[in-house]
């Protein structure tokens, strides 16, 4: 970049001197004249080294590296320890006894502020199946964990 601006001073001064009239001359640009030797004489001893090949490589290098596809990289995931099953619920009901219609059995039930009834096959609440009732226990399964519970019925068997 130096070597230009100096080689323009050198134009730009040379041309000067060619077109002005001898008697023109000022010592301002007898100063820049002498400016422009210092300038053509240090520029006569830069060299300039031709590129190697390593340089030329390592370019060509970065190049083809901006195009090349880049490998994503891999993501694995990290194992969860397996989690263990929740505890059964307990059951919210206490027996308070049953009797026999026909066939079925019907039992009576409370829950915290409420009594109930119910056989063999009903949903209560939406939460517990009534699976089976025999003389000493009353067999449900908790619906949303597909776990079977038992209540004691504190009777002994006929």
């Amino acid at each position: 970049m130096m070597l230009r601006i100096g080689a323009l001073v050198i134009v730009v001064l040379v041309g000067l001197l060619i077109l002005s009239p001898p008697a023109a001359r000022d010592p301002v640009v007898d100063v820049a004249n002498a400016a422009s030797r210092s300038v053509v004489a240090e520029a006569s001893s830069v060299t300039v080294q031709p590129y190697t090949s390593a340089l030329v490589r390592r370019d060509l290098t970065r190049a083809a590296d901006l195009f090349t596809p880049k490998a994503k990289p891999v993501v694995r995931p990290v194992p969860t320890p397996a989690a263990e099953p929740a505890p059964p619920p307990s059951l919210p009901f206490r027996y308070l006894g049953r009797y026999t219609e026909g066939e079925s059995i019907v039992l009576f039930l409370a829950t915290n502020d409420r009594s109930l009834m119910a056989k063999a096959g009903d949903v209560i609440d939406g939460v517990f199946k009534v699976e089976s009732i025999d003389d000493r226990q009353i067999l449900f399964t908790h619906l949303p964990t597909n776990q079977s519970l038992a209540l004691s019925t504190g009777e002994s068997g006929k």
